[in-house]
């Protein structure tokens, strides 16, 4: 398959450069030399009476006439669901020119899609004759050629024509995309499926075929622009009290656009469209939940791939909330782990959900940190999870999958429930950043030395490759600041108050694979912004706790363990995360035998004085277990742990 790959996308290359033709015209041509070349492996001959049928249909289908059917080398099927590849060439064509970057486009893998309308169950559905199902995203269709190819496979067990056949599937799916070329790649890839599964009769019916494919903007609802068929599509979109059925599956893979690369006018629309919904610097695909949500019927299914950030990011907790309180979540799958959209810096999830009011008891099946398409299926990695348990985990619905082995549901609940978020002792802290190119190199230098306003500077170097902050040590590479508040407020460049710094203060690495901090006891160091810090808040004093208690948990691989699991959709590449004031200052505390805190303390003390690699080692394995005794986590668990944070 890669062979025909290649070759056509030289021919993709060649067609490019004749003026002639234009990106949706290239598709045809193409896409009608596979659909050539499939009805003559399905038939065994040149029949030139089938051709001319296929040539009659894509000029009724897309007022089009092909000009040259290209010849292929080998006879193979080209199934488009086993491999779509016409969708692969253009998805390379638009990741050359930058489209895919602009656009927030990530075409999705098959078994990835397999899995998400396999957990359909359409097979076990009633009256699906009548069913609606919709992609709001369709891209090149890969999930409307499963819908379709489930379909067909239920219709022929019940004995249908293939005329019912066609008829029923047409009435049965809708596709909308704002790119014209992947529509039009849709329609193609269905008609080869229909050809590969219902054989040449189908050109015989193909004035059943009616693909309700449209290229429209799915979360806008303006109807100045559109013609007569994307019109339909509004009455569709905007179908309360007209279409009060809605659609019974919306399944898809949406968009990602951060918000600082959207069109200002997109953001306002969508603003004005689902003020309810939009908050914050939110990403596009957020409107297009939105818009899923107004689609669906009731107790339809919603089935999207998203982007890990949706389980923690700010902006999309009014969402999560409306789901987490209206919606019935089925399930959560943690993909992050898995290079589903080959290298692209985007870590998914999926979430199916139905449009139904959970019940007190409904448990969430979660699976985490899935690594390949064995561990998808494999239903042993399932742990189920009381959907009202995202309420209570951090005060902001935060959505997270647990590992099936280990009972940490009771222990994770329970530490949320008694304890108090540790941000109510500790007050976390941004720190120096420079805004302007050239501020660095002229307040950050390895030559000062002396003056009013010259402070130990750590995160001097802009690329190092040595971490200076490290567990209970720094590693200080020389650098200084002149903390001249004054000259650089002048040149647009805001400092933290100096005090926030010249203090006993926790210093935290932002970037890292677990929780790495030290503490400064004399207020020495001031910290560029990978490097927050905390403090003691007025309530610290008054509590059995100290800045060096919180230095030492914090440090724990439980901790490290805690915040991976609730805040995995913050993990970045090669397994590190962000370590961020927002999300430390949730995770809890609570109130431990005095022993216990005073135990911490003294090998917090230990360990930030120790010269010794090898014995800081040690202690920090101590400060660990002395941290598990006092939650009461058993040898599975601790085992568990480790192996997570990536220890053992």
């Amino acid at each position: 398959m890669e062979v025909l790959k290649e070759l056509l996308s030289k021919h993709w290359t060649l067609y490019e450069n004749n003026p002639k033709f234009n990106e949706q015209h290239i598709a045809l041509e193409l896409g009608y030399s596979l659909t050539i070349n499939n009805i003559k492996l399905i038939n065994h001959t040149d029949d030139n009476q089938l051709i001319l049928k296929a040539l009659k249909l894509y000029e009724r289908t897309f007022q089009y006439k092909p000009r040259e059917i290209m010849q292929f080398p080998q006879a193979e099927l080209i199934n488009p669901l086993d491999y779509d590849l016409l969708g692969r060439v253009y998805e390379e064509h638009i990741h050359k020119n930058g489209t895919r970057k602009k656009s927030g486009q990530f075409y999705s893998p098959i078994e990835v899609v397999n899995y998400m309308i396999d957990s359909l169950k359409l097979t076990e559905v009633k009256d699906i004759k009548k069913k609606k199902f919709i992609d709001i995203a369709c891209g090149t269709g890969i999930f409307l050629l499963k819908i379709t190819d489930t379909l067909i496979s239920i219709y022929k067990n019940e004995n249908l024509t293939t005329k019912d056949i066609v008829e029923l599937v047409c009435n049965n799916i809708y596709g909308l995309d704002i790119n014209s070329t992947s529509c039009l790649i849709t329609k193609i890839n269905l008609i080869n499926l229909f050809i590969i599964r219902l054989g040449s009769d189908f050109l015989n019916y193909t004035d059943q075929l009616k693909l309700n494919i449209f290229n429209t903007n799915s979360i806008e609802n303006r109807t100045d622009l559109l013609n007569k068929e994307e019109l339909e599509i509004v009455e569709i979109k905007n179908r309360i009290g007209k279409y009060k059925d809605g659609f019974d599956y919306i399944v898809g893979n949406p968009p990602y656009l951060e918000a600082k690369r959207m069109p200002k006018e997109l953001k306002e629309i969508l603003k004005s469209n689902y003020p309810e919904m939009i908050y914050g610097a939110f990403d596009l695909y957020i409107g297009f939940i939105a818009q899923c949500n107004r689609l669906v019927s009731d107790n339809g299914t919603v089935s999207l791939i998203l982007p890990n950030k949706f389980t923690v990011a700010k902006y999309a907790i009014p969402i999560r909330k409306y789901l987490n309180d209206k919606m019935t979540i089925i399930e959560i799958v943690d993909l992050s782990e898995m290079d589903i959209f080959h290298k692209a810096d985007v870590y998914p999830i999926i979430i199916s959900y139905k449009n139904t009011s959970p019940t007190k008891e409904h448990k969430v099946s979660t699976k985490i940190s899935v690594k390949n398409y064995s561990q998808l299926i494999d239903k042993k990695s399932i742990c189920y999870l009381p959907q009202s348990l995202y309420k209570e985990i951090g005060n902001m619905n935060t959505f997270f999958c647990l590992p099936p082995q280990g009972d940490f549901q009771e222990l994770i609940e329970n530490l949320f429930k008694i304890g108090e978020p540790i941000g109510n002792y500790l007050e976390f802290r941004s720190t120096v950043s420079f805004h302007k190119k050239g501020l660095r190199e002229q307040y950050v230098s390895n030559s000062f030395k002396h003056g009013d306003f010259i402070k130990k500077y750590l995160g001097g170097k802009s690329f190092s490759k040595k971490n200076e902050v490290q567990k209970y040590k720094i590693d200080w590479e020389g650098y200084y600041i002149n903390y001249d508040q004054e000259s650089l407020q002048k040149l647009g460049n805001k400092l933290p108050p100096l005090d926030n710094f010249e203090r006993s203060k926790i210093i935290f690495c932002q970037h890292a694979r677990v929780i790495t901090a030290t503490f400064d006891e004399k207020g020495e160091w001031v910290t560029k912004d990978v490097f927050p810090i905390a403090f003691e808040s007025s309530k610290l004093p008054d509590s059995p706790f100290s800045l060096k208690y919180f230095t030492g948990l914090l440090n724990s691989s439980f901790y490290s363990f805690l915040y991976g699991i609730i805040y995995k959709g913050i993990q970045i590449s090669a397994g590190y995360y962000h370590y961020l004031p927002t999300w430390m200052s949730i995770l809890p505390v609570i109130n431990l035998n005095k022993e216990y805190i005073k135990k911490i303390e003294q090998l917090v003390d230990k360990a930030l004085s120790s010269s010794d690699d090898k014995e800081r080692q040690l202690i920090i394995e101590e400060i660990d277990q002395v941290v598990f005794n006092a939650h009461s986590i058993n040898q599975q668990q601790q085992e568990l742990i480790m192996d997570f944070i990536g220890v053992n």
